[in-house]
């Protein structure tokens, strides 16, 4: 089944390249291609009614199928994410005693690892349509096979390990859409606002940007096998914050600029004399992203939270009478401190300037969050039953999420700051200004400008790290800075500097042969209401 319907693919795929087929014909042949593996068994939730897994099956196919041509975007991306996942997939259903299937799975790895070797940048052959449709829906079709006898909560977790060997293309494909969506482009049209190109946007190479989604998809893999060897608790608990640590990146590359804006400007005016009434309310709904993921974060968030704390606290006597007081306690937990944060104001923050302030106010939230929803469960069940422990480590865990989630953003632009390429330069003044030029220089990426040590006339200062980047001197080493670190530029962050230090720093960096910039720190003249304020000229 698997391999007819990927050679109805391939063909599909095949006279697109060629000749081009209709959107509407594409569907249609996807359509037929997955109501094959539907007859041939292949289900997603087998034990669900068949009114629900035959169109969630028919939904999954075709979504796989279109991500994976989707990511067709960047040399060697889709071959070897077909490759982690192929591996992936071989070793579950060894695990799951699906020999045959397993030697499928192991057949696609050999074919997309053969290909990578050639598709890889510089690539000398390309994929097409007629490969990237036929290796989606090849293992959109062999992740459907499940353990006989799975039911409730393992179900669950097992349902997820198809999405979690997906990830990748699931993250790029909902990405393109809702960002699409949001700025007014059309879905349907080919652009280069993919995770890829959001990643070499921030200053990575294209090979580095494919190698950053080929770990994605590793360690998601990686997480999909571990289910299989962990308590069913547990590994829901990670799953929750795998789906959260995924949404976090997507967020934060959904931020990244791709477009300027006369272009995105040109894309809302083709688009608002044809959108539908529904286009227009979900495009405002997407305006409002910010609350309405941090509030499906922090649901997933409390949810994984509490069953991980179950999880440890009877790690060895968890028994069918806890999972019931767990069911029982979720739907108590979940909804008071959702609330309770909110009314507290976390979703007011903006994460990317998360600080200790904020850290400080996660903290008194969640605490109150517990105590309120430790009253809850007191009117509703008499707390009889549950442990305190248990919600004294889901506080612990709740917390230390929280705030982990909030700084997750900063974190990520400083990860990909601190790798962007650009002009090497150096800071003079390793104090609190030469600190806002560091901060500075990292995240305004249109500056081009990579610091990668400071200079400071202070001997106690030199061989010490600041904010991970070593002070290498004073001025008088000025002459050996281009050869030794790769610099020809020096940027002065000194708040107080007299017109005479200036000078002299100037005249050092030019006998070096090193450009100079100064950093301005001043305030301009203070306004009194009244005061006459001076308007340019308009000339015509």
């Amino acid at each position: 089944w698997i391999w007819a319907g990927s050679s109805l693919m391939f063909v599909t795929g095949l006279i697109d390249d060629r000749i081009g087929v209709a959107p509407v014909i594409k569907l249609l042949a996807q359509i037929a291609a997955a109501a094959l593996l539907v007859i041939g068994g292949f289900l997603l939730g087998p034990s669900l009614p068949v009114w629900l897994s035959v169109p969630l099956t028919l939904i999954w196919i075709i979504g796989i199928t279109n991500a994976f041509n989707l990511l067709d975007n960047m040399d060697g991306l889709a071959a070897g994410i077909a490759a982690i996942a192929a591996a992936t997939l071989a070793l579950l259903l060894a695990f799951y005693g699906e020999g045959q299937l397993s030697g499928a799975a192991l057949a696609v790895f050999a074919a997309a690892t053969g290909f990578l070797l050639f598709n890889f940048r510089p690539a000398s052959v390309f994929m097409g349509d007629s490969g990237s449709l036929v290796l989606g829906f090849s293992l959109a079709g062999l992740s459907l096979v499940h353990p006989a006898g799975t039911t409730g909560l393992g179900l669950a977790a097992l349902l997820f390990v198809p999405a979690a060997v997906m990830a990748v293309p699931i993250l790029d494909t909902t990405l393109v859409t809702l960002r699409r969506i949001l700025v007014g482009r059309r879905v349907s049209e080919g652009g280069r606002d993919h995770s890829s190109h959001r990643l070499v946007q921030l200053g990575l190479s294209e090979g580095r940007a494919v190698v950053t989604l080929y770990a994605v998809a590793a360690v998601f893999g990686l997480l999909a096998l571990a289910f299989q060897y962990t308590h069913v608790l547990l590994s829901w608990a990670v799953l929750t914050y795998a789906v959260i640590g995924l949404a976090a990146f997507g967020v934060f590359l959904a931020g990244v600029t791709v477009y300027d804006s006369h272009q995105e400007e040109l894309a809302r005016r083709r688009l608002d004399g044809r959108e539908d009434r529904d286009h227009v309310a979900l495009r405002a709904v997407l305006r409002n992203k910010r609350q309405i993921i941090g509030v499906l974060v922090d649901l997933l968030l409390v949810s994984g939270s509490l069953s991980a704390a179950w999880f440890l606290r009877f790690e060895d006597s968890f028994s069918t009478h806890q999972l019931n007081m767990l069911l029982r306690a979720l739907p108590v937990v979940i909804p008071v401190k959702i609330t309770v944060f909110y009314a507290a104001g976390l979703y007011r923050g903006i994460w990317q300037y998360s600080g200790s302030h904020d850290a400080a106010r996660v903290i008194r939230s969640s605490a109150a969050a517990s105590v309120v929803s430790i009253l809850g469960l007191l009117a509703l069940y008499r707390f009889e039953g549950f442990s305190r422990s248990a919600f004294a480590i889901d506080w612990l865990i709740t917390t230390g999420s929280l705030v982990t989630v909030r700084v997750a953003y900063r974190a990520f632009r400083q990860y990909f700051a601190e790798r962007r390429s650009g002009k090497q330069v150096l800071i003079y003044g390793a104090g609190d200004a030469g600190s806002l030029a560091l901060r500075e220089l990292r995240l305004n990426h249109e500056l081009g400008l990579v610091p990668v040590g400071f200079i400071d006339d202070d001997p106690s200062k030199e061989g010490r790290l600041m904010h991970g980047l070593p002070v290498v001197g004073s001025a008088d080493g000025l002459p050996a800075y281009p050869k030794l670190y790769g610099v020809d530029e020096v940027i002065v962050a000194i708040a107080r500097i007299d017109s005479s230090r200036r000078i002299e720093i100037i005249e050092a960096c030019h006998a070096a042969n090193i450009a100079c910039r100064m950093l301005n720190f001043t305030l301009g003249p203070r306004m009194e209401p009244g005061d006459t304020v001076a308007r340019p000229s308009v000339v015509a």
